[in-house]
């Protein structure tokens, strides 16, 4: 609605001014110039370094782009925005949001060619990720039973980005708005606020925490391109298991599919497979008596 033409990119005007024309609308945050970057890391070299990188790294394209991510990681620097993540969103998603199976089968195919693209960059050898020093070692509850502190941080860090979302849907007006698209986008735009907008940010949302999540599990597992292939099968039982568009859906999945899990493999700890296999039984057996999860949607947009 209200639009008098629509220009596509490459047409009637290059990507680079599409994106600016996304910038002064607010609908998309400014990427940083080369220069930039460059003004950035000269005015962070401490030691001889850059982030930990050292300078004489800093020639190649890739040493200022870790040294630039380290950065960003430490609060330093503003984040690096580049043409990944929520030009995916752009590109791809947002013409999949009403074909669910499409975006699955969208979403996976990119994964293989981003994972293809690491190798080529970064080779396949796998590559450890040091953990700081005051998570060494273990909270030892008996002669049996004891658990890393690297496992305890990440529970809590969860917990601390669990109890965020909730801030952000419960308590601002993102989140009301993001709660609207999410049950009844139509009735949501008939309000004023743009669907298109809150699925891209919504999107590079939930990208960005799964990014951190990454950083978090390769603290304690080697870091290669395939590293997030063990994790697909849960993820999707989980969202299956909880309900799709609830946090506490989710979190009820979570529990569920990890408790289960762990609690077969406790009676078969040599076979993990087995305990995958028993898994995806059980929720074939579950969605056909809760096809839409723990926590099923609610309200007239629900049977959509």
């Amino acid at each position: 609605t209200n639009i008098a033409r629509t220009l596509p990119p490459g047409d009637d005007l290059s990507a680079a001014e599409a994106y600016a024309r996304l910038v002064e609308a607010d609908l998309a945050p400014a990427q940083q110039s080369p220069a930039q970057i460059k003004a950035a890391l000269t005015d962070n070299i401490d030691g001889g370094s850059v982030g930990g990188v050292p300078i004489g790294q800093l020639a190649s394209e890739d040493g200022r782009a870790r040294a630039y991510a380290a950065l960003a990681e430490a609060g330093t620097v503003p984040p690096l925005v580049t043409e990944d993540g929520v030009a995916m969103e752009r590109l791809v998603i947002r013409w999949l949001y009403h074909r669910p199976l499409e975006t699955l089968l969208a979403t996976f195919g990119i994964s293989i060619a981003l994972q293809q693209l690491a190798k080529n960059i970064f080779g396949t050898q796998a590559r450890p990720l040091t953990s700081p020093s005051w998570l060494d070692g273990a909270w030892v509850l008996n002669d049996v039973v004891g658990i890393a502190n690297i496992r305890i941080a990440i529970f809590i860090l969860a917990l601390i980005f669990l109890g965020l979302i909730l801030l952000v849907l419960n308590k601002t007006r993102l989140g009301l708005e993001v709660r609207a698209v999410t049950q009844n986008p139509g009735m949501a735009a008939s309000m004023g606020i743009n669907p298109d907008k809150i699925n891209m940010l919504t999107f590079g949302l939930g990208s960005g925490i799964a990014g951190i999540a990454g950083i978090a599990i390769g603290l304690y597992a080697q870091v290669t391109s395939e590293m997030g292939a063990n994790y697909i099968v849960q993820s999707f039982m989980t969202v299956v298991v909880g309900g799709v568009g609830n946090v506490w859906g989710t979190l009820a999945g979570a529990t569920l599919i990890g408790g289960l899990q762990k609690g077969i493999e406790f009676f078969n700890p040599s076979n993990t497979l087995a305990a995958q296999t028993y898994m995806i039984l059980f929720i074939i057996l579950f969605i056909q008596f809760r096809p839409k999860g723990i926590v099923a949607p609610k309200g007239r947009a629900a049977a959509d």
